[in-house]
């Protein structure tokens, strides 16, 4: 047992023998550094002393290892009550291991002496207590003694705590009622200098310590007690300590009234709403201004929707007192109901109060229904309530139609889509037709309503004969929708008003069905993948062109370069054309432009497209020259990607809706290749969400068209560049080249003639057909500008259906990777597994060189018609497939465009299969920048960050199925390290154990994982 040097028996030992107790406990202290102790001591240096006595105490034991110098210290200190007015700090020091706060406090003039300066101030307050007996002896204190400094030194303790985090719900009750506890018994002179003192010295304040009670009765005591401040921390306190009061008694709401009434500061106090309808009327009658009246409303708003009072109803015991306010101060109410706050204009009233309201009819409101419900709609409300307010909804509109001028358009066509019934529409149509007039988001919005009553109607209304434009361009939207036994007889009468455009004519041709050629309304692909359409009769069009009023911006573009790129039409129709595309208001040309177009031989028709995509981009893609984009579709071809994708990598990320439109248009073009790189840029999580569901929109408008999924889109927009299994042939009048594509993706051409072989394209000889020259060689640009990228798109894509084991029907599968040129080449390289109807395996094949299939015997494979065929992986394979299609390959020389031989096969135990985290190297730490690039590379995207805080990746497959990979906190800056984490994986919302997760995907997140892990922190 460790012997203790004697206890300090004068205040000049105590500097030696402290020093010798910490040397005793095994503190390290040098002669130099007693000597300075000893001489900050003699000389009442504070800084130096206390600072060694800090370094020193860090390390000790607790006072119960040094028996006898508590009482030792006590008996010194109440000896020498006078070394406080110049020692205070160091002794206060000195003893911080061996005295309670209790023990301090207790010395007599200790507080008096250390409440001279902030030093020993803040050295008092390194005392907090932690224990319950610690605090226990302050209680305590504050009961027992007669020093007014004493009582709040102990009160001030009591309420500092060192770290929130350390304690407890029951801790914290525990403490709350010691301090309630004190409070009972402090003296009112110390109560108000505990505040005083504390203010003024910065530290806690009035509401610092009433935070603290949760006694009602006791906080009104208090407000009663203290001074001015402490009553008025005590009545802000009041409303949360009464929120979970059922009841409160009248002689505390007596008290609290007269307590309101004597400050009129805490009678205007916001937060002053205790939920009590007697309090608030008396808080009426005793309001000397508007802005209380105006507070005192609002917390009457707030009683009526209290749960304690009940549910809303006639009897609400605040509902007097409700039409009291708004009969005596209307213009208060009207100025709460409805302000000029832009994000919350509305009261935040319920709408049963709301109803309650409407049905009284308030004059000073009645102008303020409308507008109001029509925000209220507009803000995140559930739809349950929006659907209870419908009917209050249809009455308003009635009663109030001419209200509707004052509402924001966006939000009328919210409303639109709640009215129900034709009667009420007849009542609003006056009020929608000069809405229509003058808004773009109502015109767009109209039609779809005003179609469900029929052409009959909209005629009788006026909607198709309005003086106004806009109103009869919106009428004439909603005509082309009905579909009843009218219509077509009413279409007839539009398009005999003069007043018609050129482009509506047809537009209302085609709805009628008349138009001669049924392709002028296709949403043409290119030139070369469509039907040609029927060439207009540019004499029948004469007198319309001669009549027609070209529209200025027309002028504004038109240069020679135009009028060559349109030859052989006349100037005059060329400029009529672009006219008529100024005109459209859908997204495709009518057919009498599609007409004009068909007298342009194919590569006028993709010069037309770059030049006009060219006007665009020199107005940097302004929104009133996007007609411009109608002629990408049937006049662009391939060529056209080159502009189209250098125009979408310089917006897609400083200027996002015009990138976008680069996308639809891209995508209009409607040929694989276009589409492939739409999807690329859907599939890619680098670009940003906006993007992706541009992308997603263009890529699903396309599978409408060819009425087919998004997922089969994706097998058939892989370009085949014009290419057959056995090439693609070019004549040139006087020779003929055949170009094919082999395996390794290098091009070769041969001579029809002679045989020879090329690795390009001969240079052209006299006598060749010029256009189709310069057809081939287009072609041969795209061709290698673009494989390359397509066939490692294509790997990705075939990739995640590998890990997801998708499978396709064999006749199916056969014209996509057997028949297909490119895709053919791709699969060549692959391993394949057929499936029976039962979904089992039965074995592996690949495609041979001359497309028939040989399993890694080089025995023949014949698909059934009923077998399925999926990607063969290893995870999946019998025993001995590894090694047979190893050995396979390499005798072949295959190099697969995608791995699968040599990819990992997971193996989970049962207890690892039940589970659901898979995390083969989570200890493993690895450089922040290393894990964010790598997972982005792999196509995963951050999915859990707050503010600059990452926490998580994840990334998307088929079949609604998702990974999750979970960090350590990475700092956006990436630096520093973290460990990797764990994966999670969901098929939807729920997470999947680890033997539902596709063997395949398992491996493939293990592979990341290892990849990963292989530039661990060394």
């Amino acid at each position: 047992m460790t012997t203790f040097p004697a206890p300090p028996a004068t205040l000049d030992e105590i500097p030696a023998q402290c020093a010798a107790a910490w040397q005793a406990l095994g503190a390290d202290l040098s002669e130099a550094f007693q000597t300075s102790m000893r001489k900050a001591w003699e000389r009442n240096e504070f800084g130096v002393f206390v600072h060694y006595l800090r370094e020193i105490r860090d390390d000790v034991p607790p006072a119960e290892r040094m028996p006898g110098w508590r009482d030792a210290f006590m008996a010194l200190l109440q000896a020498h009550p006078e070394a406080y007015a110049r020692r205070g700090a160091f002794l206060v020091d000195a003893c911080v291991h061996l005295l309670s706060a209790r023990d301090v406090l207790s010395i007599p003039g200790n507080v008096a002496a250390i409440g001279k300066t902030s030093w020993p101030q803040a050295w008092m307050r390194g005392f907090m207590p932690r224990s319950r007996e610690e605090r226990e002896g302050l209680v305590a204190l504050v009961r027992e003694s007669a020093d007014v400094a004493v009582q709040a030194s102990a009160l001030d303790l009591l309420v500092r705590r060192r770290d929130y985090r350390e304690e407890s719900v029951e801790d914290k009750a525990h403490r709350h009622a010691q301090i309630e506890e004190a409070l009972r018994h402090i003296d009112d002179e110390a109560l108000r200098g505990f505040v005083v003192a504390n203010a003024d010295f910065g530290g806690f304040s009035a509401n610092d310590l009433m935070r603290h009670v949760e006694s009602p009765a006791l906080l009104v005591e208090f407000a009663e007690r203290g001074g001015l401040s402490l009553r008025r921390a005590a009545l802000e306190r009041i409303t949360d300590a009464l929120r979970d009061v059922d009841t409160i008694p009248d002689a505390l709401i007596d008290r609290l009234e007269a307590l309101l009434l004597a400050d009129q500061v805490s009678f205007r106090k916001s937060c002053v709403q205790v939920p009590h309808v007697g309090l608030c009327e008396f808080a009426w009658q005793h309001a000397e201004d508007d802005k209380m009246r105006a507070h005192v409303l609002r917390w009457t708003a707030t009683l009526l929707e209290d749960e304690r009072f009940g549910a809303f109803g006639p009897s609400h015991p605040a509902l007097p007192l409700l039409w009291t306010i708004i009969g005596s101060a209307p213009d208060i109410v009207r100025a709460w109901f409805w302000n000029s706050d832009a994000y919350r204009p509305h009261a935040e009233i319920d709408i049963a109060l709301f109803e309650t309201l409407w049905q009284a009819r308030t004059p000073a409101l009645l102008d303020l229904f409308l507008p109001w419900i029509a925000s209220w709609q507009s803000s995140w409300q559930p739809d349950a309530a929006l659907r209870r307010a419908t009917p209050t909804l249809q009455e308003i509109l009635a009663e109030r139609r001419a209200d509707l001028a004052s509402v924001k358009p966006t939000q009328v066509v919210e409303l639109l889509a709640r009215i129900d019934g034709e009667a009420l529409f007849d009542t609003l149509d006056p009020q929608l037709q000069d809405l229509a007039a003058k808004s773009k988001p109502i015109q767009r919005a109209l039609p779809q309503h005003l179609a469900r009553f029929g052409s009959t109607r909209l005629q009788r209304l006026g909607w198709l004969a309005d003086k106004r434009k806009a109103t009869r361009e919106t009428g004439l939207e909603a005509l082309l929708l009905c579909n009843d036994a009218d219509a077509a007889t009413v279409l007839q009468s539009v398009r005999d008003d003069k007043r018609t455009t050129d482009t509506d004519r047809d537009r209302i041709d085609a709805r009628l069905g008349r138009s001669t050629r049924a392709d002028h309304t296709a949403t043409a692909g290119p030139a070369a993948a469509t039907p040609e359409p029927g060439a207009a009769d540019l004499d029948a069009l004469k007198t319309r062109v001669a009549k027609a009023k070209i529209k200025p911006v027309v002028d504004k573009v038109w240069n020679e370069r135009l009028a060559a790129a349109l030859t052989p039409l006349p100037p005059e129709f060329g400029r009529w054309l672009l006219s008529l595309a100024v005109e459209t208001k859908e997204d495709r040309l009518t057919g009498t432009a599609l007409g004009l177009i068909a007298h342009l031989s194919r590569e006028r028709r993709a010069a037309l497209a770059e030049l006009l995509f060219e006007l665009w981009l020199a107005a940097n893609g302004d929104r009133k020259l996007i007609w411009l984009l109608l002629f990408m579709a049937p006049c662009g071809d391939d060529r056209l990607l080159e502009p189209l994708s250098t125009a979408f990598k310089s917006w897609h990320k400083r200027a996002k809706p015009k990138a976008v439109t680069v996308l639809k248009t891209m995508a209009s073009l409607d040929t694989a290749y276009a589409l492939s790189h739409v999807y690329e840029v859907y599939s890619k999580a680098t670009y940003s969400y906006a993007i992706r569901i541009g992308a997603k929109e263009a890529l699903q408008a396309a599978a409408a068209r060819r009425g087919c999924t998004l997922a089969d889109l994706a097998d058939e927009i892989t370009p085949d560049f014009g290419l057959t299994a056995q090439g693609r042939v070019f004549d040139f009048g006087t020779v003929q080249y055949t170009m094919q594509v082999g395996t390794d993706l290098d091009l070769r051409f041969t001579h029809h003639g002679t045989g020879k072989t090329a690795k390009t394209l001969p240079k052209a000889k006299d006598g060749e057909d010029a256009d189709a020259r310069a057809e081939a060689d287009a072609a041969i640009k795209v061709l290698r500008g673009g494989l390359k990228k397509v066939v490692k798109l294509q790997a990705q894509r075939l990739e995640d259906a590998m890990v997801i084991e998708r499978s396709w029907p064999a006749a199916r599968w056969r014209v996509l990777f057997v028949d297909h040129a490119v895709l053919g080449l791709i699969g060549q390289g692959l391993v394949w597994t057929r499936l029976d109807a039962d979904g089992e395996a039965r074995g592996s094949f690949r495609i041979s060189e001359d497309r028939s299939l040989i399993d890694a015997a080089d025995q023949p494979v014949t698909l059934a018609d009923d077998e399925r065929v999926r990607l063969w992986h290893p995870s999946l394979a019998s025993a001995g497939e590894v090694q047979a299609w190893t050995a396979h390959l390499a005798d072949y020389e295959v190099k697969p465009f995608l791995e699968q031989v040599r990819r990992p096969v997971v193996q989970l135990s049962a207890e690892q299969a039940d589970g659901h985290s898979f995390g083969p190297h989570a200890t493993v730490k690895v450089a922040q920048s290393t894990i964010k690039y790598g997972l982005e590379g792999w196509n995963y995207q951050i999915s859990d960050q707050d503010g600059s805080h990452i926490f998580g990746f994840s990334r998307r497959f088929g079949d609604g199925l998702r990974v999750l990979i979970d960090t350590e906190d990475m700092d956006a800056s990436l630096y520093g390290d973290s460990a990797l984490g764990s994966a999670n994986f969901y098929r939807g919302d729920d997470m999947l154990a680890l033997r539902d997760v596709p063997a395949p995907l398992l491996s493939l997140v293990a592979e990341h994982f290892d990849k990963l892990a292989a530039k661990a922190v060394r």
